[in-house]
């Protein structure tokens, strides 16, 4: 699992493997109430030629990384903007799914 982890979150080629300690050390910064982006703007894995997107895709692929969900909005405020918004002639669920979405993580 450990040399697969290093090959799928390399950057680039041209430069030397992340070690596995520097990669567990990544995993072990996240914790729940922490942003993806506070963690990587203090530990700048770029600069040890790890990709950012693909060190979460690989840790929520093999069950190392738990995605949790975090809703902007009160639920009875959501449900409220989704009834107002279906109402408002959104023209096809896809683009009512895309307003809901926006509103939630943004």
């Amino acid at each position: 699992l450990q040399e697969e982890c290093i090959d799928y979150v390399k950057m680039d080629e041209r430069y030397p493997s992340p070690s596995w300690e520097v990669i567990f050390n990544l995993y072990e910064t996240f914790q729940s109430g922490i942003k993806l982006k506070q963690v990587f703007l203090y530990e700048k894995p770029f600069l040890r030629n790890v990709n950012e997107r693909r060190l979460v895709e690989f840790g929520l692929l093999k069950g190392i990384l738990k995605r949790l969900h975090r809703y902007l909005l009160p639920v009875d405020q959501l449900m409220k903007t989704i009834f107002h918004q279906r109402f408002l002639n959104i023209s096809s669920i896809k683009s009512w799914m895309v307003n809901i979405l926006m509103m939630i993580f943004v």
